[in-house]
């Protein structure tokens, strides 16, 4: 089913550019609202529909921001993904963020490219966060992934080579361009490999693949 992205903030010149670019660039509908009351006024039209609600973060305090966040999962029919961007770094509020149950961080800096893998991303499922952040809510992975460094031998060559392709950041199409597959074949290898390595999405996986696939003889 089609996904909506709802660009939501007061600079609306900004935001309009940057909706018009993510339709572009990731084949969903992106319109843009000037508040998040703006989207719950329209949570009785497209009801089924997935949505990604981007919330532009400049001149925003943290508690706004938060109380906003709540409102998404609350009071949205179809349960809404979100993210943030425009995030100032030195902030220190990325793991609040998360554990709010914000899906992606942005940050002010980021090239438009950076946002176009990661709103990708979000939009298969995965989660757009730092390592550095999401390693902090996942201590015992880290530590099932130290303990099982010389068990990576489970995985087939190909499943190694799609990991490393993954832990350096490129996307399904990208791996399937690399390797000359198909996205449904990455896919697949994809599931496969979350199994094997006992991990349940993307991230989880570039974390190990970064302490344990070298080790792979």
């Amino acid at each position: 089913m089609a996904w909506t992205i709802y660009v939501v903030g007061p600079c609306r010149v900004n935001n309009e550019l940057l909706a018009s670019f993510l339709e572009a660039k990731v084949e969903a509908k992106c319109v843009t609202k000037g508040t998040i009351d703006d989207v719950l006024d329209l949570r009785g039209q497209e009801a089924d529909n997935p949505k990604l609600v981007l919330l532009d973060c400049f001149a925003k305090d943290p508690e706004r921001l938060f109380l906003e966040v709540e409102s998404c999962h609350r009071d949205i029919c179809q349960p809404a993904l979100v993210a943030v961007f425009n995030l100032i770094r030195g902030l220190k509020i990325e793991e609040e963020m998360v554990m709010r149950g914000i899906r992606g961080i942005f940050y002010a800096n980021d090239n438009p490219g950076h946002l176009v893998r990661g709103v990708r991303a979000l939009l298969e499922g995965e989660t757009w966060v730092s390592r550095e952040i999401m390693s902090k809510f996942i201590p015992e992975i880290e530590e099932a992934r130290r303990v099982s460094a010389t068990k990576t031998s489970v995985l087939s060559q190909r499943e190694a080579e799609i990991l490393g392709l993954v832990a350096e950041g490129a996307m399904n199409t990208e791996i399937a361009q690399t390797l000359y597959i198909s996205r449904h074949t990455v896919k697949s290898h994809l599931y496969n490999i979350y199994k094997k390595i006992k991990v349940t999405n993307r991230l989880e996986a570039a974390l190990w693949a970064n302490n344990n696939l070298n080790n792979q003889a």
